[in-house]
């Protein structure tokens, strides 16, 4: 269903039977439709029972790049078919202008897809090669938007938060965002944070002022 009729599979196949052949593609998916929606809406991913960390094991994960626009045999989508079963919903990509911005960006559609949960790779293309720079910026921007909102929060648990239970979550998820920041642990002062011992010792972040 999602073959470029390369033939590359058929011709490397070194059994003595071919277990791929080629079909007239009307036929196969007339032949294969229900088979297909059975199996992607129907099965759901096993991934975690093998280790994906291994080159076989890698290729259990769901793949978020699928019926490519790219010509017959083209070396470049396994890559990237690769790389978003390594990374999945977690990657950003800055992708130059090129081969693999044709492909990968065909208006009206584009081979970049998602997972159960609706979450896929965000996607991005810049003019000429200029990808580098362009990527960057897209990072400073995510680390940006995430300081603020640790700011925010810091604000907020000043103001509003009085729950224990909101007050704990949201000072572990300021304490890992400074953390990566500064590279250094942070320090927060407040009730629920005083009673974890971990946080007793940690240097002064000028991201948590809280009290």
């Amino acid at each position: 269903m999602d073959c470029t009729g390369c033939g590359s599979c058929v011709s490397v196949c070194p059994a003595k039977n071919k277990a791929l052949v080629f079909q007239n593609v009307e036929e196969a998916v007339a032949e294969q439709r229900a088979n297909w929606t059975y199996a992607t809406h129907k099965i759901s991913n096993k991934s975690d029972l093998v280790n994906v960390k291994t080159l076989k094991g890698s290729q259990f994960r769901q793949p978020l790049l699928e019926f490519s626009g790219a010509c017959a045999g083209c070396g470049e989508t396994p890559y990237a078919k690769l790389v978003t079963q390594l990374f999945g919903d977690r990657m950003v990509i800055a992708n130059a202008t090129g081969c693999s911005s044709i492909w990968g960006a065909s208006a009206p559609c584009m081979p970049y897809c998602t997972n159960a949960q609706g979450r896929g790779p965000a996607w991005a293309n810049s003019l000429f090669e200029n990808n580098a720079e362009f990527g960057l910026g897209m990072l400073k921007a995510h680390q940006q938007c995430r300081e603020k909102l640790a700011v925010l929060m810091a604000e907020a648990l000043k103001q509003i938060l009085r729950q224990k239970p909101k007050k704990q979550f949201s000072c572990g998820w300021i304490t890992k965002t400074t953390m990566k920041k500064a590279r250094k642990p942070p320090i927060c002062c407040c009730q629920c944070c005083r009673m974890q011992k971990k946080h007793r010792h940690y240097r002064q972040s000028k991201y948590m002022k809280t009290t």
